[in-house]
């Protein structure tokens, strides 16, 4: 899919006259397209968002935001809630998972994973593209 074209439809629409298809545009981009769309499109609609009459609209903008300003130490929070988080690193969907006692980072798209004792030790020795999860965290965004 052409993400730049898409992204600017969705711009068109995010100012549609109806309340119901901003509506589903602001929750289409904070549920699934916040780690793809290009940066401006995405800051761009968040502004439309954020400036909207409709007060659901507004919370999504504030829930985009809050997912694209996901930090490692919220991430490493998250872990030790065993929360089950997804991330994406490029084009491809990472989930973190705690599963019988073992800590996975699992690529989804080809279905590996790394396994590890513990949330320390996930957090510490697993990596996305040769780096730890901390030292690519400016290029890591939370998916979903």
């Amino acid at each position: 899919m052409d993400l730049k074209w898409f992204g600017n439809q969705l711009l068109t629409l995010s100012n549609y006259h109806d309340r119901y298809i901003r509506c589903c545009v602001a929750n289409s981009v904070w549920n699934s397209l916040t780690h793809r769309l290009d940066e401006d499109i995405l800051h761009s609609l968040i502004e439309n968002f954020k400036k909207d009459v409709d007060s659901e609209v507004k919370m999504y903008a504030e829930l985009a935001l809050e997912k694209m300003n996901y930090s490692f130490e919220q991430l490493k929070e998250d872990v030790y809630n065993d929360e089950r988080i997804s991330l994406a690193f490029q084009d491809k969907l990472y989930h973190v998972i705690e599963e019988s006692n073992q800590w996975h980072l699992a690529d989804y798209k080809t279905e590996t994973q790394q396994s590890f004792d513990s949330a320390d030790e996930l957090l510490e020795k697993s990596r996305i593209d040769g780096k730890s999860l901390q030292e690519g965290w400016s290029h890591i965004k939370k998916a979903y």
